[in-house]
C-alpha cells in the first residue's frame, strides 16, 4: 500500500515525486445548493476560488448539468452572470451548485479540477475538455450537495 501525500502547491519537483510513485492527485471539493439563478449571489458572495455547476430539472426527469465553470481571479457568482439570458430562455427549473475547495488549490490545479469534470459530466453548454482529459493523474471527492455529480471522479476511469 503507498502512502498517502498531500501536496498544497505544485511545482516540477513535485510533479516528478508524483511520477515516479504514480502518486494521484487528491482534491476535495464541498458542494452547496442548488440555489435558484437569482438567489446564487446571496449564496456564495465572498468566494472568489471554487467551481460552478449550472442544472435543469425537467418534470420528473433526473437532474441535468448545463454547465461546469470555474472562479480563481473574480468572485464566483459574477461568472454567472454572461449566463443569465441562456437560463432564462432554458425550459425548465435552473439551479446553480458551487464547489468550494476544503484546502488551498493552485490555479493550475483548478483547471484540471474544471477540466476532469467537464470531461466526465459531459455538460451540454461547454465546448472544450469534452473530448479527452489532458490533466494530471486526478481524484475529486464531491462532497456535500454535488446534486448529478459522482461522488468520486477519477481520471484513471476515463
Amino acid at each position: 500500500m503507498f502512502p498517502t501525500i498531500v501536496f498544497t502547491e505544485n511545482s516540477q519537483t513535485q510533479d516528478k515525486i508524483r511520477k515516479r510513485y504514480l502518486i494521484m492527485d487528491k482534491v476535495e471539493l464541498h458542494w452547496r445548493g442548488p440555489f435558484t439563478y437569482d438567489n446564487a449571489r446571496q449564496a456564495i458572495e465572498g468566494k472568489n476560488v471554487g467551481v460552478y455547476a449550472i442544472t435543469v430539472q425537467q418534470g420528473s426527469r433526473p437532474e441535468r448539468i448545463l454547465r461546469i465553470g470555474q472562479a480563481y481571479y473574480q468572485e464566483l457568482w459574477r461568472r454567472l452572470v454572461s449566463y443569465r439570458t441562456s437560463v432564462i430562455a432554458q425550459p425548465g427549473s435552473c439551479y446553480v451548485r458551487f464547489g468550494v475547495f476544503i484546502s488551498r488549490i493552485s490555479i493550475q490545479r483548478l483547471n484540471d479540477v474544471e477540466s476532469l469534470l467537464i470531461y466526465a459530466c459531459q455538460p451540454k453548454w461547454n465546448e472544450r475538455d469534452k473530448d479527452r482529459y489532458d490533466g494530471r493523474d486526478l481524484e475529486i471527492r464531491n462532497l456535500g450537495r454535488h446534486g448529478p455529480i459522482a461522488s468520486i471522479v477519477k481520471s484513471s476511469d476515463y
